[in-house]
């Protein structure tokens, strides 16, 4: 059991819905439930029950509620009177510092973060952290590294960016499939996005219309023009609004990036891991 499982079973306490505690966390609702399957798992209880309404909390889960929330403020607060104060500098890409961090900044801020690096490509951020020019940062799809100490943070799953006017516009959500069989807007053959859409044609067996490689800069400008679908991190997606693009859910999750918090201290990564959970 962890601090993040015990934040997450809070938001959804609070929230009494899932889709909604999600939302806040900046989780995909399966790791959600995943989580809290856990948390029961360690407990030996069920701590929700399905409603009319959705979902409420047990007998069990609501006592548990009742006496846990408070105390894990106080752990907050223990943390940050004992915290020396020293700078943390942190490294992440455009979108992390664009579309998640600015969600954490009074955490940030508290625990005196300050975001030194941002980087096109995340893998660069590594060797600053050997280099001690960083103390942390945030790296896609990379569970472990030599020499580091590391934490998943989190599940981003892509939505699809699909001009108006084009034919699956018009849907609640699209199947990969679909979206892999059509004029596809990709950032450049060395990122980790083309690399795997890449994987997923050769293993779906389909074939697209074209291929476009262009910087992350311009993807959303050739999807406004109707040139293509492209591909976007949900945290992207919820937070922006184009005009002549809908941002549609892609189904069963086919295409998603891990999120994962390096440090070359193990005593800072526990600082970040808490803030970020909070």
């Amino acid at each position: 059991m962890n601090l993040q499982m015990l934040h997450y079973f809070i938001q959804v306490a609070k929230e009494q819905s899932l889709s909604k505690a999600a939302t806040k966390l900046f989780v995909s609702q399966p790791a959600l439930s995943k989580q809290i399957k856990k948390l029961e798992g360690v407990l030996g209880f069920s701590v929700l029950k399905r409603s009319p309404k959705g979902i409420e909390l047990t007998e069990r889960g609501g006592a548990l509620f009742q006496e846990l929330e408070p105390l894990f403020w106080d752990v907050h607060r223990t943390i940050e009177k004992h915290m020396n104060h020293q700078t943390i500098h942190l490294g992440c890409t455009p979108l992390e510092s664009s579309y998640y961090l600015p969600r954490k900044y009074l955490g940030l801020q508290s625990a005196n973060v300050t975001i030194s690096d941002v980087l096109d490509n995340d893998k660069d951020l590594i060797p600053r952290l050997f280099e001690t020019k960083l103390d942390a940062a945030i790296i896609q799809d990379i569970p472990s590294y030599k020499g580091l100490f590391s934490q998943f943070l989190f599940k981003d799953q892509f939505e699809a960016a699909v001009p108006v006017d084009h034919w699956l516009a018009n849907q609640s959500k699209v199947s990969i499939d679909e979206c892999l069989a059509e004029t596809l807007i990709l950032t450049p053959s060395s990122t980790p996005l083309y690399q795997r859409v890449m994987t997923l044609i050769e293993k779906r067996k389909v074939a697209p219309k074209e291929v476009i490689e262009t910087s992350w800069h311009n993807v959303m400008g050739f999807t406004a023009a109707g040139v293509g679908i492209a591909f976007v991190p949900g945290m992207m997606a919820t937070h922006i609004e184009l005009r002549g693009v809908r941002f549609l859910p892609i189904a069963d999750y086919a295409l998603t990036r891990d999120l994962y918090l390096f440090s070359v201290n193990r005593s800072i990564l526990d600082v970040l891991v808490y803030t970020f959970s909070a």
